[in-house]
């Protein structure tokens, strides 16, 4: 017994449970935890996934945009270079310069009447960027001379007059309203606000400009993408025409008005110079 406890003795300690070999875990095991991880893993990355395909697309669409808006600067460049406006008592040059804007006129109401309102507003903006207006004159057939732009407004105007009721209703109106973004409505107005002061400008065409270019206004989003840079643009321009609206110093025909047209005329002057202010202020 003796020699039995020195053996025993002499045998090494046996392993802490802790430091004993582990069995391995059986494969099905092994791929369950593999597919846990994975899942774990999927359900953490998806939110960065989705995040990512809403900038890319963001990033498209602003291309786009972009690409579109370079167009209409680059047409209404290229038009403006060959454009000269004919002399004063030049009656076969003006009656060539009507007959082209009839003619322009006549594709704009095409586009309208089928539903392009977007093409329609941005062949409008061409032309009178290649066209530019100073004052309002009796054309052939005794026909004022007016911006496209003005004339696509009312022509869109006389479109939904018996559906709709009202400028605001009709701008908000989806056939409308989808076809144009903030920047195509800022550019709009303020080819309307530039018109709306001219020499030789009515009451009639003053009110009908300043009611559309406010109700544009309402609908642009601060929030959209490139409205800053438009507003850059065309910005001073706008401001500069509403605060001689609101001062009834233009158009001649407002600084003769009787005072209740001046004062509606103000105050809607006012209401959107505080709206183009905010705008401004935080336009991105």
């Amino acid at each position: 017994e003796a020699a039995l406890g020195r053996l025993t003795e002499a045998l090494p300690e046996p392993p802490a449970a802790s430091q004993r070999p582990q069995p391995r875990p059986p494969a099905l095991e092994v791929e369950a935890a593999r597919r846990r991880f994975v899942a774990e893993l999927s359900s953490a990355v998806a939110p960065l996934e989705r995040d990512l395909d809403e900038l890319a697309e963001s990033v498209r669409s602003t291309g786009s945009v972009l690409e579109r808006c370079r167009a209409i600067v680059e047409a209404a460049e290229a038009e403006a270079k060959h454009v000269v406006g004919p002399a004063a008592g030049d009656v076969d040059a003006q009656a060539a310069l009507f007959e082209r804007f009839m003619d322009e006129r006549a594709r704009i109401s095409a586009d309208i009447s089928v539903g392009r309102t977007r093409d329609a507003l941005e062949r409008a903006l061409v032309w009178d960027a290649g066209h530019h207006l100073v004052t309002r004159q009796r054309g052939p057939e005794s026909e004022s001379t007016a911006a496209l732009t003005e004339v696509a407004c009312e022509l869109l105007a006389a479109r939904y007059d018996k559906e709709l009721d009202g400028t605001d209703e009709l701008l908000q109106h989806d056939a409308v309203a989808s076809h144009m973004d903030g920047r195509l409505r800022i550019l709009v107005l303020a080819q309307l606000l530039y018109c709306a002061v001219l020499p030789g400008t009515d009451l009639a065409r003053l009110s009908f400009n300043l009611e559309w270019a406010v109700a544009l206004l309402a609908l642009v989003g601060g929030d959209e993408d490139g409205i800053a840079e438009v507003l850059a643009s065309v910005g001073p321009r706008a401001t500069e025409v509403l605060e001689a609206l609101q001062t009834g110093h233009r158009p001649p025909s407002l600084a003769s008005a009787l005072a209740p047209e001046r004062r509606r005329t103000a105050l809607s002057a006012k209401l959107a110079l505080k709206g183009l202010g905010l705008l401004v202020r935080n336009a991105r």
